[in-house]
């Protein structure tokens, strides 16, 4: 079943991720049994959501729970930078977090290494997500 989960998850939100999964079963003709359209409903829609603001407007996304905050920006065509990777040793992807910080994991080693000391700051590439958050990003 994981095979599956990397055709549908890219829709932008839980709306597009559920029509292109029922599009795959009906005219691709990917056999899904019961239970596993069931699992794969249930974590389309229990997939948290992250909002990104910057100076350009703002960009959302619904992502797989475990993925970082770069990995949603990506997705949504947020403008995140990334100078090393997405490896954690330079702050090009630091960003603000605004609301749900609660749904983030703890800060990393390499974050506190790389002097992220304020509550509301992290690196996009280290931050995984557990539930909805919004961010701001610097231009």
């Amino acid at each position: 079943m994981s095979g599956i989960l990397e055709y549908w998850n890219i829709g932008v939100t839980k709306y597009q991720n559920i029509r292109l999964l029922e599009y795959l079963i009906k005219y691709i003709k990917i056999r899904v049994s019961l239970d596993q359209y069931s699992t794969i409903i249930q974590v389309i829609l229990l997939m948290p959501k992250v909002t990104f603001t910057h100076s350009s407007g703002q960009d959302e996304t619904e992502i797989e729970e475990g993925k970082t905050l770069l990995d949603a920006a990506q997705k949504c065509g947020a403008p995140m930078e990334f100078a090393c990777g997405g490896n954690g040793f330079c702050t090009t992807c630091k960003c603000k977090v605004k609301k749900g910080a609660e749904n983030l994991e703890p800060r990393t080693d390499r974050e506190e290494c790389m002097g992220l000391d304020e509550d509301d700051e992290r690196l996009g590439c280290q931050a995984v997500v557990h539930g909805d958050v919004e961010v701001e990003l610097d231009d």
